[in-house]
């Protein structure tokens, strides 16, 4: 409904950022449950947002990393050596493996068979160089985008790490960094996500007044208000 999503200044949101809540929801309540369980382990609300939403994240997260050819590749090898016959979780995670050099645990291991959560921050620049946090427990790798102005002039894909990592960028003229400006990653909260590289306030978002409710937007700092009589 176009005037009520205009009401909650959601009109411009595509559907997929919708879908990313439904497992968003539960994951910062830690109501979530690993996407690789039986069905009948889910509660109600987990077996559509996890098995349906989430996992089909991670898979579109999974084939950013590697690139089209190469995840269509993998499928393709996967299709061919078990059509007709029943696979298990672990014949898939052979064929992916198998058909690249990439550590893919992060995946197999713990986005499929954990709750651990994907949530990098920015923190700094210096040197040349991004200083990120990994504040959450999976060690996904995370993609960076160099902006200048609106426009997104540079992405590249670092692998993931714990704690603290000084990434670095060269000696371009970025006016802004973003992680994953596009959204695919599973990150928790994208709040943290971006840095300029001149100014006062640099990690700041804008805030935006919403009159009595809105829904969230991952890349935007709501604050509501409701008149008092």
């Amino acid at each position: 409904n176009r005037k009520i999503a205009k009401l909650f200044h959601i009109e411009d949101m595509p559907v997929e950022r919708m879908q990313e809540f439904e497992w968003l929801i539960p994951a910062r309540r830690n109501y979530e449950q690993p996407v690789n369980l039986a069905a009948p382990v889910y509660s109600y609300d987990n077996y559509g947002s996890i098995v349906y939403n989430k996992a089909a994240q991670g898979f579109n997260y999974l084939r950013e990393y590697l690139g089209d050819s190469l995840f269509d590749s993998c499928m393709h090898d996967y299709y061919r050596t078990w059509m007709n016959r029943h696979p298990m979780p672990e014949d898939l995670r052979i064929v992916f493996e198998s058909g690249t050099t990439k550590d893919l645990s992060w995946f197999f291991d713990d986005f499929l068979g954990t709750t651990k959560r994907l949530d990098y921050k920015m923190i700094n620049t210096a040197d040349n160089g991004l200083l990120i946090k990994n504040r959450g427990k999976l060690k996904g790798p995370l993609l960076i985008a160099g902006l200048s102005g609106d426009s997104t002039i540079m992405e590249k894909w670092e692998d993931g790490f714990e704690g603290k990592k000084l990434i670095k960028m060269g000696q371009n003229k970025y006016s802004e960094f973003k992680i994953d400006p596009g959204h695919k990653m599973t990150e928790l909260y994208r709040l943290d996500n971006n840095i300029r590289t001149s100014g006062i306030l640099r990690r700041s978002d804008p805030v935006y007044l919403r009159f009595l409710y809105t829904i969230e937007d991952p890349d935007k700092r709501s604050l509501m208000f409701v008149p008092a009589f």
